[in-house]
């Protein structure tokens, strides 16, 4: 779970990581899509993330634990920010997890 991070970032200095800011709340659904319930909360919402880096040289990766689909709902919010990241996925196949590819930034204002 994720409370009131103000940064996430890699193990390793080499790679190009995601970073999490203002992250207030991690949230369990049954539904795919993780939604923001209020203005307040931040557009991204991880259950049982246990730890996010990169884990191959040869490209920029995340690595996210049981986590489900995550996007943003509105500008007011704070959201994820990803650079450089080729591809997105879960530890586990047996999770719903999100598929970015070739993305070079994403983030709401």
């Amino acid at each position: 779970h994720i409370h009131q991070c103000t940064h996430m970032h890699c193990h390793s200095r080499m790679h190009t990581c995601i970073h999490i800011h203002q992250c207030t709340h991690a949230f369990t659904f049954t539904n795919a899509h993780m939604h923001s319930h209020s203005p307040m909360h931040t557009c991204i919402h991880i259950h049982q993330c246990t730890h996010m880096h990169c884990h191959s040289q040869m490209h920029t990766c995340i690595h996210i634990h049981q986590c489900t689909h995550m996007h943003c709902h509105s500008q007011m919010h704070t959201c994820i920010h990803i650079h450089q990241c080729t591809h997105m996925h879960c530890h586990s196949q047996m999770h719903t997890c999100i598929h970015i590819h070739q993305c070079t930034h994403m983030h709401c204002h």
